[in-house]
């Protein structure tokens, strides 16, 4: 699919607006990679960031979290931990960043429900694709 048209620009146009409100609590904040869930929680107190814009702010701050938090989870061999971060991951992109779709969020359910499975989320653009689950080695 093409993802340069749909809600992917709008997405990005969202991040950047968020980034804008988010800089003038703390002048420090060039991009979404410089913020903090304190940031955010200043910025929804003292400059009104709400609704879609904190959505999308939420997912980008909380999935660059995860990343370097999964990171050091795989390099100590964390299955589980990985897990509930990919779970937490797949939360984030459904609910706050609304790039899922029912087909994908049925079949990472379906994998969250299997034993053996560590997690499962959505991979690659978003607005459908495909999954990648995490499972016990046999």
């Amino acid at each position: 699919h093409d993802l340069g048209a749909g809600e992917y620009p709008i997405r990005v146009r969202q991040c950047k607006e968020a980034t804008e409100i988010l800089s003038k609590v703390n002048p420090r904040i060039q991009s979404l990679r410089d913020v903090s869930m304190d940031d955010i929680d200043d910025a929804v107190s003292l400059a009104g960031l709400e609704g879609v814009l904190l959505q999308r702010a939420r997912h980008v701050v909380s999935e660059n979290k995860r990343t370097v938090e999964t990171s050091d989870a795989l390099e100590r061999g964390d299955w589980e931990m990985v897990g509930r971060f990919m779970n937490e991951s797949h939360s984030s992109m459904k609910n706050d960043y609304e790039v899922s779709c029912d087909e994908i969020d049925l079949l990472v359910e379906l994998a969250q429900n299997f034993d053996g499975v560590y997690g499962s989320r959505l991979t690659g653009g978003g607005f459908g694709g495909c999954t990648v689950t995490l499972v016990e080695k046999e």
